[in-house]
């Protein structure tokens, strides 16, 4: 696939330099424990005024959603780069970068020593990447040129700390998705990191589903898809409708939908659930808000019954309900 940048500049640059620059993961574990664990980590940079950088993210049990912690801070740091220009950000409880001090397309590590969100995570980017907008690029609803891609499934390996006891990643069974986004960013969204099982062949399809508003249409809303066979499509989001069941945040009064019906134009029409309805990252006294939530759901792939699909949503809402 074509591209409109280098992969590996990309690591350490923004093409707009007023705009935040995003480094994002998600890592889906199954512990030696026999427990699932969802671990995001979040760096933005770039901000204006005393505090550039935010790093946020969270803990969850997916087997036991009540164990859950959410940390979001704004930093005075002013620099996410190494001297030699390699992504890596340090801070006293929390860190996210590349390991190499060479490619910037190296193995990352994502830590955190916040209780109750404690982990220490290296993953390679070891899946081809996805290009969102076909070519990593696509245009917001405010005139933004957005730039985008994402590695949905690295080789994962590390260790939680959980309860006090450290517990080993199982390897064979985790994975990590990283995405790397810069230039800007739509005005509102609600964004689907999708793991899509195609019931014919049992193999995980990875998409990333952007749905914003764009001139009064949906046509600001599309899929970008990997398929098994390796090939990268967009598919129109040809139906986005969130459900009744709502949860209202007592630090920002966002309400957020918890489910959603997503049909694309390929037949796939998929029924989402959030699987805990507190799952919102916000720094204290609710400023810069974002929910972050694990999703499950079922549906078809291709018109094809019997997909399951699990992943994160991700909402960007400016106002309250």
């Amino acid at each position: 696939m074509p591209l409109s940048y280098n992969l590996s500049q990309s690591m350490t640059m923004s093409l707009n330099s007023t705009t935040a620059t995003s480094y994002w993961a998600s890592s889906f574990i199954r512990a030696h424990n026999g427990i699932d664990y969802l671990a995001l980590a979040h760096v933005l940079d770039n901000f204006p005024g005393p505090n550039p950088t935010v790093y946020r993210g969270s803990l969850l049990s997916i087997t036991n959603t009540s164990q859950y912690t959410p940390f979001e801070v704004f930093s005075s740091v002013s620099s996410v780069f190494t001297k030699s220009g390699i992504f890596n950000a340090s801070f006293p409880d929390f860190g996210f970068g590349v390991t190499s001090q060479t490619d910037p397309l190296g193995p990352m590590r994502m830590w955190c020593t916040i209780p109750g969100a404690e982990y220490d995570i290296t993953f390679e980017q070891s899946s081809p990447v996805l290009l969102n907008g076909a070519l990593g690029m696509f245009t917001s609803n405010i005139g933004d040129s957005v730039h985008e891609w994402s590695m949905p499934a690295g080789k994962t390996t590390g260790t939680l700390t959980i309860d006090g006891k450290k517990v080993t990643i199982d390897s064979q069974n985790s994975n990590t998705w990283y995405d790397r986004q810069f230039g800007g960013a739509p005005s509102t969204w609600t964004w689907f990191e999708l793991h899509v099982t195609d019931p014919r062949t049992r193999k995980v399809i990875p998409m990333s589903v952007w749905v914003y508003p764009f001139e009064e249409a949906i046509t600001g809303s599309f899929a970008s898809v990997r398929e098994a066979n390796g090939v990268q499509k967009i598919v129109p989001v040809t139906t986005f409708t969130p459900s009744k069941r709502t949860w209202t945040s007592k630090a920002t009064n966002i309400t957020y939908a918890l489910d959603w019906t997503l049909g694309f134009a390929d037949g796939t029409r998929l029924s989402i659930s959030s699987k805990r309805d507190d799952q919102e990252l916000a720094a204290p006294g609710g400023v810069f808000p974002a929910y972050e939530g694990y999703i499950e759901g079922k549906g078809t792939y291709q018109d094809i019954a019997g997909a399951s699909v699990y992943g994160v949503v991700e909402i960007l809402a400016l106002t309250s309900a």
